[in-house]
């Protein structure tokens, strides 16, 4: 979403509220319910598959859980309900994407939604209240603490999730000039001195996840694996693109996979030849991102031919199938690949988080636009000529020339612009409390707006 309303800027209110729902939606029972149901050990871990004892410790197969499960409880710890505490240092796959979500809601949207309290809901007798700043403030206490980095279960702490969390925290503190972010920084040097090795060169390897309590971990040191190389690298890359780099381009050579016809895929694992949506996505991804046009074409040659691309006309939605033949798109499958169709220049995820356009919201902009009857092709601001230029377009033809209506916003009462449509005569307006309103028709147009 930051990535497409940076490429589309005209689009950012339909994204505001796409984030805004997903940030809704993670205050409700279902996105934390396993930080409360999984409680204690897993009853099931004398009898997991023999497949899964590549992510359990050397040694500790059959009393050791089982990545994903929350063990709230669990190694003497404290039972904890609350899933933003978190018994003061776990809960970070919850808390930290969290925060992710509410900080690019702030980046498109800016209207404070998150500053105000809002309710984290189980039931009627477990709720907690929290405002986006308290979040912050919570995490930055939780990483002082414990330098090794916050945990998602107990006791997991996953390098992955906290360059995820520290991004969050990033771009909340650009947008809000706080500094949340300093003791994820001091946790990235542990990072350096304990998760890979050696960080400064190409890695050989990079921890899985670490357990402070027992003080055991699991390394991908052997045959790698992508699936974790891949999104730690890419969420790094955000907050510190200096430390992250050397994994991300060891992660561009160790899993990529050319092919004869010119088109490659990378690999979920260093020494086998796998394809996998979040490594092939992310790798073609973070190949645009480090300017690697040769990797990231190939990448998505691979892609068009294998992910099955397919535009539904009736529903207006562009997806990936993946050859599953199901009537609605995978998201999360989706969600992996698309960010390789949506870096624009190398450095452009980085430029969000480093130094994130936020004159936007004090520029005048389109709001109040009759979507999807009527779609704009462009809403640029033009600071030095003082013009707001819209193109407009729509998908229905039986309702070209019904008349409709938009409003420029974030203009000064009283001041003054002109508006010319086509290239009409223009007409001068007076912007009101909430600024002019632009009378026109469903159809194809270039509007001006000239600020007097």
């Amino acid at each position: 979403m930051g990535l497409m309303a940076e490429t589309t800027p005209a689009w950012r209110e339909e994204y505001a509220k796409i984030l805004g729902f997903l940030g809704d939606r993670y205050l409700e029972y279902w996105s934390f319910w396993e930080w409360i149901e999984h409680r204690g050990d897993d009853p099931g871990r004398g009898g997991y598959p023999a497949p899964f004892k590549g992510i359990i410790p050397e040694g500790w197969w059959g009393r050791y859980n089982l990545p994903g499960w929350a063990g709230n409880g669990s190694q003497g710890q404290p039972f904890d309900m609350d899933p933003i505490r978190a018994a003061g240092r776990y809960g970070l796959m919850y808390k930290g994407y969290l925060n992710l979500v509410l900080s690019m809601y702030g980046y498109v949207a800016d209207d404070g939604k998150y500053e105000r309290p809002f309710t984290i809901r189980y039931d009627d007798a477990h709720q907690w209240r929290y405002t986006q700043r308290g979040l912050n403030r919570l995490l930055a206490d939780q990483w002082r603490a414990h330098e090794e980095g916050i945990a998602c279960e107990v006791a997991k702490v996953y390098p992955w999730c906290n360059a995820l969390s520290g991004a969050g925290v990033l771009l909340y503190d650009k947008l809000r000039g706080t500094r949340y972010s300093d003791p994820y920084f001091r946790w990235q040097k542990y990072y350096a001195r304990h998760f890979v090795g050696p960080a400064a060169a190409t890695p050989e390897w990079l921890m899985g996840y670490y357990d402070p309590i027992n003080r055991i971990g699991l390394r991908d040191d052997k045959t790698g694996n992508g699936a974790n190389w891949m999104p730690t690298a890419w969420h790094g890359l955000a907050a510190d693109p200096a430390l992250f780099e050397p994994l991300a381009r060891g992660a561009m050579t160790r899993f990529y996979r050319g092919q004869p016809d010119g088109s490659g895929y990378f690999s979920v694992r260093g020494t086998a030849d796998i394809d996998l949506n979040i490594v092939t996505g992310l790798g073609a991804t973070i190949a645009a991102e480090l300017g690697d046009s040769e990797r990231h074409r190939a990448a998505l040659a691979w892609i068009q031919a294998r992910y099955e691309p397919r535009w539904d006309r009736d529903r207006g939605e562009f997806a990936f199938g993946f050859r599953l033949d199901e009537a609605w798109p995978r998201g999360q499958m989706n969600a992996w690949v698309m960010p390789a169709l949506l870096v624009q220049y190398p450095g452009h995820w980085r430029r969000i988080f480093q130094a994130p356009n936020t004159a936007k919201f004090r520029e005048p902009t389109l709001e109040g636009v009759d979507f999807p009857m009527v779609r704009i092709r462009r809403a640029r601001f033009d600071g030095a000529r003082r013009k707001l230029e819209v193109a407009t377009t729509t998908a229905s033809e039986s309702q070209r020339g019904r008349p409709t209506s938009m409003r420029v916003t974030r203009l000064a009462p009283g001041s003054r612009v002109t508006v010319v449509v086509d290239d009409r005569p223009g007409v001068e307006l007076r912007a009101d409390t909430g600024g002019v309103t632009i009378d026109t028709t469903v159809d194809d147009h270039r509007i001006a707006v000239h600020l007097l």
